[in-house]
């Protein structure tokens, strides 16, 4: 198979994508490409607090995919997980996009929980993120419990898609959006 690698490039250009990682995920990965990302933001003059609402979305993504890929145990640690993470920059935003297959099973619970911070105001999710704080995640996270509403926080419009792929199977993605001018958040 001959891959068009021209055209995959203006696609992505067209897309505003400056970077885009498919495969296992790494805590090796993650670093060195947190680096390159960082000074991306800084070569585009973005504000430090932008630059750093773009860097903690995408490790937070990347932290995600370890979470809840399809199989994993609360025990297992997240490297090597399959899963895909994109940044870019289009229409005066920065975005950070990720997606991995998960347990179809886990698709309502995640969507319950997305969609409730969807709801929220900066002021609500900054009492809600404080309350949870405090509390030890529930039973059914796989992680801390914040990670998600540390993504509503830093971002300007957080959406999701939970695509079947089986009765066993789905394929979750989870797109950030940050502005560039967008201050507050954190």
């Amino acid at each position: 198979m001959t891959m068009d690698l021209y055209s995959l490039k203006d696609a992505f250009a067209g897309e505003g994508i400056i970077f885009s990682y498919v495969g296992p995920v790494t805590q090796e990965m993650t670093e060195r490409v947190g680096e390159t990302l960082r000074a991306r933001i800084e070569l585009d003059n973005a504000s430090m607090g932008v630059g750093l609402r773009v860097f903690s979305s995408f490790v937070e993504l990347v932290q995600n995919i370890g979470h809840y890929s399809k199989g994993r145990s609360a025990e297992e640690d997240s490297d090597g997980h399959e899963g895909v993470v994109m940044v870019g920059y289009k229409d005066g935003r920065y975005f950070v996009h990720s997606g991995n297959v998960i347990d179809a099973v886990d698709g309502p619970r995640l969507a319950k929980q997305l969609d409730h911070l969807k709801g929220m105001d900066r002021k609500t999710l900054r009492a809600y993120y404080r309350e949870r704080r405090r509390k030890d995640p529930d039973s059914s996270s796989k992680g801390a419990g914040l990670g998600f509403i540390e993504l509503a926080r830093n971002s300007s419009d957080l959406t999701y898609d939970i695509r079947s792929i089986d009765d066993e199977s789905a394929f979750f993605s989870v797109q950030v959006w940050i502005s560039a001018g967008q201050e507050g958040g954190l």
